[in-house]
């Protein structure tokens, strides 16, 4: 229980820490970061929704929120197969992707403020080690 206890509160930190610094400097939520985040990964840097809403563990009433907001600022962008109009893509624009490389930037440093000026090498090291085999366990294995 403990692990746990230690795990869940040192991931709230570090969310409510990248949110902050999300939305002051690149203007966009963790969650927003998240989705253009799994766009700019996959091919063509287009997804369905539903692979999306599943990634980001969302449902489908969820990424649609989000991907409306995203849309709005010029972020993302639909689109739907000729041959399937029953499908709806999400796909990064030019302007997403300035503000993910942005945002990425801000991650990165809230990464360094919380994890390694409190850990030692060895320490993340063996975190992810203790992680990966939990994820890997647990069928979700990078």
């Amino acid at each position: 229980m403990l692990a746990w206890r230690n795990l869940h509160v040192a991931d709230a930190v570090v969310c409510d820490q990248l949110n902050g610094r999300l939305n002051s400097r690149a203007g966009c939520s963790l969650t927003e970061h998240d989705l253009m985040a799994c766009l700019a990964a996959a091919p063509g840097q287009r997804l369905r929704m539903s692979d999306v809403a599943a990634r980001l563990r969302v449902s489908p009433g969820g990424v649609t929120r989000i991907a409306d907001r995203l849309v709005a600022r010029g972020w993302i962008e639909r689109d739907q197969p000729p041959d399937n109009r029953r499908e709806v893509r999400l796909a990064l624009t030019t302007a997403g992707t300035a503000v993910l490389d942005a945002a990425r930037a801000a991650y990165a440093e809230v990464l360094r403020d919380t994890f390694a000026k409190h850990l030692d090498d060895g320490d993340l090291d063996l975190l992810g080690t203790i992680t990966g085999k939990l994820a890997a366990r647990l069928g979700e294995g990078t």
